[in-house]
């Protein structure tokens, strides 16, 4: 087995240059790379102690493994790879939002064709922003697998999840499994049929016989049992600006809406 092992701080120059080409000069001169292991027979690569970005980081990762399968890619005429990539966070509550006019590609147009045998993902998270208000989404294990199309444009992917978290304000929705199972095409994006289940929610999506129109089905979800904390963010029961006026006007205590009825909604929504 042939290894190349690179100490922390001494990362190859080609490395560097691929950085910057991939990330922009200022991103990839704040990037570093604590370990870099290649093992030439078989072919796999281990990075360690990711960072991409200054003060707040874009992006860590705790390690990073990747293998090409070479006999399995002679066999299907393109690469064929698996990684593991253990707690990857990241950042994108401080970059600025995206321009409503902005065009969108479609993703599946310009990959090459690749096949993901198997990808691993553990103790991820990834921050953002709801609104105006920061978010964090955990997800304790990720696995799925990709293909994209040989001769032309697509993909179809499958992927299941467990322990999902979305924390935002003082709420907190758990979801315990999720499975999911699509792709893309010239169309977008299309889903074959995916379930969700957690606490207080049970959903699933399938296909119907047109492209790309998905059939829904949701049981009923008791109140404030998929949030840790009572809130209500349907449209209903929020008035109008012209029924906030009104009610103003009127002597005596507002009724609620009767879709929030003993519903505790905060005041700011974010």
């Amino acid at each position: 087995m042939v290894r190349m092992a690179v100490s922390d701080g001494a990362d190859p120059a080609t490395l560097e240059q691929e950085l910057a080409a991939a990330l922009g000069a200022r991103i990839a001169a704040a990037s570093r790379i604590g370990e870099l292991t290649v093992s030439l027979v078989p072919l796999r690569v281990h990075v360690g102690s990711i960072v991409i970005g200054a003060e707040p980081p874009l992006a860590t990762v705790s390690s990073l493994d990747a293998r090409l399968w070479a006999l399995a890619s002679l066999a299907e005429g393109r690469p064929v790879v698996s990684a593991q990539i253990i707690a990857p966070i990241l950042d994108f509550s401080h970059l600025p939002k995206a321009e409503p006019g902005a065009s969108q590609k479609n993703a599946a147009s310009g990959m090459p064709p690749l096949h993901v045998r198997k990808l691993e993902v553990t103790d991820a998270q990834l921050l953002f922003r709801m609104g105006n208000t920061p978010a964090k989404l955990t997800v304790a294990r990720l696995a799925g697998q990709m293909k994209t199309g040989l001769l032309r444009a697509g993909l179809s992917a499958g992927l299941e999840a467990s322990g999902v978290e979305l924390e935002r304000k003082g709420y907190r929705a758990h979801i315990d499994e999720i499975h999911a199972d699509g792709g893309a095409d010239a169309g977008g994006l299309f889903v074959n049929s995916a379930s969700v289940q957690g606490k207080g929610i049970v959903a699933s999506v399938h296909a119907t016989t047109t492209a790309h129109r998905h059939a829904a089905s949701r049981a009923s979800i008791p109140a404030s049992s998929a949030w840790s904390s009572t809130s209500c963010r349907s449209s209903a029961a929020r008035p109008s600006w012209r029924e906030r006026s009104r009610g103003s006007r009127q002597s005596g205590p507002r009724r609620p809406p009767r879709d929030c009825a003993g519903c505790h909604c905060p005041e700011d929504p974010g």
